[in-house]
């Protein structure tokens, strides 16, 4: 009875082990000071607070917990052992490679490209033979390879999850410059989880657990085995310009699934036949970054969403417990009438809530076509434009930067700096002349 109850006593410290790691009240900290940082960023941009740092905190370390329960239930159920001293390697190579692109940073490079290295040296050993490169060949001939990209996948595959419930709440709206050089509205989608995560070890002395003839089905080379907790960190970001952020994050979030399904069943064959090995890791890093350029692709091949025409003013966000939500206006809508009269401009919107400042009378014009009514009393502690945020015009005091970068010259918010524009006649003077300037400043 004590052999069966074992197995699960061991998970039950270990989950302790992770609620009082250190790293853990590190991630936590990182998850405030994210969207503390955020907010700050919201607050420069409009002014306003969209979100509540705790609250969005909160919410990610509480789905953090299910995906880390998710996570942990395939990586245990499965089998798939992580040798500590390759976790070690894959973080190293992972801070170095972040130094080059802050995105990879991502567990998708580091695994693949420490992956291949070692499905090369265990294929054609002679690689890593030379003197300088031998303790580096030793250490590759014990990676599990197999067992490194099925621990990509299965994470990816969470991601692919929290993506699609969580990574569309949230956004970060944005005024930005289109490729035409026109300012537009878009939303960054950031989210951080904090994952609590049991992973599969090999046990000292080869003593452990066994399991049934076919577990684990990701390792092999020692007798016993045991799990350990960990807590672990994951992330997503992009950019919508031509969707809503929930619109964007649940089309990345299918994507992610794909290659996480597909990344599982290569990692599947490199168990059965150990050339399928280094496709299984290649795929890890490029098809993650085909993934990333693809969805760039599509953004570059669409019209942006969020910026005024002909017919009215195009809503950018509404925030929270605001007017403008009461009346059901979502990001998208376009005012096309306010108390009658029609609206072009930010200034034209004012003159018509200037017109009843008790009461409010909205033709709004939905994605679709589709045409509908709203109408509310308004009051003294209402937000001026009751609570909407317009997409950019041409007098729109700030506009953000996105920099593909890497740690050393990362600055603001995830490679996001904000911006100052002059005003007119500023801008001439300091350009010397008609040309247009901008002067930066971190947000």
């Amino acid at each position: 009875m004590n052999g069966a109850l074992q197995p699960w006593l061991t998970m039950g410290e270990e989950w302790l082990r992770i609620a009082v790691h250190p790293a853990t009240f590190v991630f936590l900290a990182l998850l405030a000071v994210f969207y503390a940082r955020q907010v700050a960023l919201e607050r420069r941009l409009f002014f306003v607070r969209l979100h509540s740092v705790w609250r969005e905190t909160l919410q990610s370390a509480l789905l953090g917990i299910g995906g880390g329960v998710a996570a942990s239930a395939l990586l245990v159920g499965l089998g798939v052992v992580v040798h500590p001293q390759t976790l070690v390697a894959v973080w190293v190579v992972a801070v170095v490679l972040a130094f080059l692109r802050f995105r990879y940073l991502c567990l998708a490079y580091a695994g693949g490209l420490v992956g291949f290295a070692a499905a090369l040296a265990q294929l054609v050993p002679g690689v890593f033979a030379v003197s300088p490169l031998a303790p580096l060949g030793r250490f590759l001939l014990q990676v599990d390879v197999p067992s490194l990209a099925a621990l990509v996948a299965i994470l990816h595959l969470v991601e692919s999850a929290l993506v699609f419930l969580h990574g569309g709440q949230g956004g970060t709206p944005l005024f930005l410059r289109s490729r035409r050089g026109k300012l537009v509205g878009g939303y960054a989608v950031q989210r951080l989880w904090l994952l609590p995560l049991l992973v599969v070890v090999p046990a000292a002395g080869g003593s452990g657990v066994s399991g049934p003839a076919w577990w684990p089905a990701f390792g092999s080379g020692a007798a016993g085995w045991t799990v350990a907790g960990l807590p672990a960190l994951i992330g997503y970001s992009d950019l919508a310009l031509t969707r809503t952020a929930r619109e964007k994050a649940r089309h990345a979030a299918g994507w992610l699934l794909a290659y996480s399904l597909i990344l599982l069943g290569l990692a599947g064959w490199a168990r059965a036949w150990l050339p399928a090995a280094l496709l299984a890791s290649a795929f890890a890093a490029v098809g993650h970054e085909a993934l990333i350029r693809f969805g760039r692709w599509q953004e570059r091949g669409r019209l942006p969403l969020f910026q005024h025409d002909a017919q009215g003013l195009r809503v950018l966000a509404v925030l929270p417990g605001s007017p403008a939500e009461a009346m059901g206006i979502v990001p998208g809508d376009r005012l096309r009438r306010v108390n009658g009269m029609e609206v072009r401009t930010r200034l034209d919107l004012h003159a018509a809530l200037s017109r009843n400042r008790a009461h409010c009378r909205l033709e709004i014009v939905d994605r679709n076509g589709e045409v509908r009514l709203a109408q509310r009393a308004v009051y003294a502690t209402d937000h001026h434009q009751l609570g909407i945020l317009l997409a950019p015009d041409e007098d729109a005091p700030y506009y953000v930067d996105v920099e593909d970068t890497g740690l050393l010259g990362l600055r603001g918010r995830a490679g996001m700096r904000a911006a100052r524009r002059f005003p007119e006649e500023a801008r001439a003077k300091a350009a010397g002349g008609p040309r247009e300037s901008s002067e930066t400043a971190s947000p």
